[in-house]
């Protein structure tokens, strides 16, 4: 089973900025949100939730989800417990495609990142908990909330459309107790250059050489020697050597040398 780790925030927040250094690196990174739309123009299951739950106006004479029909009935209010009802179905359909991936042998030990909305509370316990024997750690990306607002009315959006989405998102992380130490926290408060670093660093704290992707076990060979401190490298070089070409090879040679002969 693949590792799996979330990339979750606030709308606005970066995550989606975090997941594509993420992706540069040649990790697999998949974005929930187009994950799922993909997924419910294409499953006929998914399909009949949708038209149970929001009418046969949501698909158009082709059979095809009506997206602007979507758009305009999803997130309103007085449909929050219609809403609840299909994403629980549907969080349960995207969980079971995506534990294709998850058990797929050809992957080896690489990871597999999600990008995933901050649902409100109750949908994103729920979600994670889907994922709980292969969920590793969530980093959750935040900034200070005058400059995501800001960010958003750059995109576009009006106040009144960034209130009614932040109204169905949770403003904290919102995790079980279980899940409170497999939380990284990445700060979006600096410069572009600043959360590159930060995603580096959060990157290098939890993935190991095994798991690098194809093309970049040399840099996280690289992480490994440069975080090593002085006495846990000597010992590196001299078993590298030792192991290879023997103790007489090596320009060092040390007080146990004698020893090693």
């Amino acid at each position: 089973m693949r590792d799996v780790y979330f990339i979750s925030g606030l709308m606005g927040s970066g995550k989606s900025t975090v997941a594509d250094y993420i992706r540069y690196k040649n990790h697999e990174v998949i974005k929930m949100d187009d994950f799922a739309k993909s997924f419910m123009e294409e499953n006929a299951e998914c399909k009949i939730e949708l038209v149970r739950s929001f009418g046969k106006n949501v698909l158009d004479d082709m059979g095809q989800i009506d997206k602007d029909y979507i758009r305009e009935v999803y997130f309103q209010p007085d449909l929050a417990t219609t809403r609840e009802m299909f994403e629980v179905q549907l969080d349960n359909m995207l969980y079971r495609k995506l534990l294709q991936k998850i058990n797929d042998k050809s992957f080896g030990h690489t990871p597999l990142f999600l990008e995933v909305p901050a649902f409100d509370k109750d949908r994103f316990m729920r979600f994670a908990s889907l994922f709980y024997d292969s969920l590793r750690h969530i980093f959750w990306v935040f900034c200070n909330e005058d400059l995501r607002r800001e960010r958003l009315i750059k995109r576009g959006m009006s106040v009144e459309q960034i209130e009614l989405r932040d109204s169905i998102q949770s403003k904290e992380i919102p995790v079980l107790e279980s899940f409170q130490n497999k939380v990284n926290f990445i700060s979006n408060n600096g410069t572009e250059e600043d959360l590159f670093n930060a995603t580096n660093k959060a990157l290098s704290s939890y993935l190991t050489f095994e798991t690098a992707p194809v093309g970049t076990k040399k840099d996280y060979a690289m992480i490994m020697i440069r975080d090593m401190s002085h006495s846990v490298l000597d010992k590196f070089f001299c078993n590298g050597i030792k192991t290879t070409f023997g103790c007489a090879a090596c320009p060092y040679p040390c007080e146990n040398y004698t020893d090693q002969k």
